[in-house]
């Protein structure tokens, strides 16, 4: 099981935009990676991870919507480096929950579909056009990238949420 510790809310570093990864090649870009796979997996109901949420300031997050039962992932477990996002679709408000914020959960509007553009762990381009839950993933985890956290895009104090407590 993993050991590393998620930066809760609300904690400063949650607050700061990442900075770019200049290195694709660095083994601390490698190191980081793999910490963030290690933690999403070690939580069976993690979709979604970004850097900061264990503490680094590197503009990369790891994502697998298929972990959702509910969701048909076309991407499956995926990295991006440097992730920029077009919105391209409807909004839609849907219910969505962060390991940061653990205690709730919030109305959120965003666009039901996105193109996402990035680099991968091994410094190849990737371009991801994605739906549904899927998109709503990215888009959540763009915004910890920027210094965002979903509590900020609730538009009423009526649309928290006290959360369920997941065991893992």
């Amino acid at each position: 099981m993993c050991n590393h510790q998620i930066v809760l809310y609300p904690q400063n570093i949650l607050r700061q935009k990442c900075i770019k990864v200049a290195d694709f090649g660095d083994p601390k870009v490698k190191e980081l990676i793999a910490k963030l796979l290690d933690t999403m997996d070690s939580y069976g109901h993690c979709v979604g991870l970004a850097a900061n949420q264990i503490g680094s300031h590197l503009n990369i997050f790891v994502a697998d919507a298929s972990k959702n039962p509910k969701c048909e992932s076309k991407f499956g477990r995926i990295v991006v480096i440097n992730p920029e996002l077009e919105l391209i679709g409807e909004y839609e408000k849907k219910r969505e929950g962060c390991m940061s914020v653990p205690n709730f959960t919030g109305d959120v509007s965003r666009s039901t579909e996105v193109l996402l553009r990035g680099v991968d762990e091994n410094g190849n381009e990737i371009i991801c056009q994605a739906e549904g839950f899927e998109a709503r993933v990215f888009q959540h985890e763009v915004d910890h990238l920027n210094g965002k956290v979903f509590i900020d895009r609730v538009e009423s104090s009526r649309e928290v949420h006290a959360r369920k407590i997941y065991k893992n």
